[in-house]
């Protein structure tokens, strides 16, 4: 007797084991995520202190402000928000302040071009400030750094638009300052002087964006 059991717990362990194999299984896990087209774009001012040095490693970077989320909308950057101050040595006057505005895309297949013009004021800003074009990247998820690929502008001589080429994996930036008599600032552009005319100056930037 005490053999036949054992023959018999044989059996039924053999045969566990083939009941295990024959049940093996695959599962497949499907995943997907929707990514919209961009139609439009998000634009964003940060305020930037240059601790009056030409040294951009330095600045101090300030409050950024949206100006629009995807849809028309109109935005102020009033460089009198911070004092003029006469330089003591060149006897100009700037705030030691400048501006950043950043153009990105709400979405993807971003095929662009960015449009850009300018409406002068009267008394216009344009004969007092430049401007500068590059191409921002995130280095770390609260960090990010930018590439300038055009020299200091005339903001009535901007190109009329931007190729996203020219932005690919990144987005627009801007920066937008008061002349200083800097080299490299564009001809006909001065800072502002005793000689200047009292007034408010004004303009306008726009910017648009139709969709891939």
């Amino acid at each position: 007797m005490r053999k036949l059991s054992t023959g018999l717990l044989i059996v039924v362990c053999a045969t566990l084991l083939a009941c295990s194999a024959a049940f093996a299984n695959s599962v497949n896990v499907g995943m997907s995520v929707n990514f919209a087209a961009g139609t439009s774009v998000e634009v964003k001012s940060s305020e930037i202190n240059s601790n009056n040095t030409t040294a951009p490693a330095d600045d101090t970077w300030g409050t950024t402000t949206t100006i629009s989320s995807g849809g028309n909308a109109s935005g102020t950057i009033n460089f009198s928000n911070r004092p003029l101050i006469k330089n003591p040595t060149f006897n100009f006057y700037s705030t030691g302040y400048y501006y950043a505005v950043d153009v990105a895309p709400l979405g993807g297949g971003w095929g662009g071009p960015v449009t850009l013009s300018y409406t002068p004021g009267t008394p216009d800003i344009a004969d007092h400030a430049i401007i500068t074009l590059a191409k921002a990247v995130f280095v770390t998820p609260t960090q990010s750094t930018d590439t300038a690929f055009t020299g200091k502008l005339a903001l009535d001589n901007l190109p009329s638009s931007v190729a996203v080429a020219s932005v690919s994996g990144g987005w627009l930036r801007m920066f937008i300052g008061l002349a200083t008599g800097d080299t490299g600032e564009p001809a006909g552009v001065t800072p502002f002087t005793g000689a200047t005319p009292a007034g408010t100056y004004t303009g306008t930037l726009t910017i648009s964006y139709t969709g891939a």
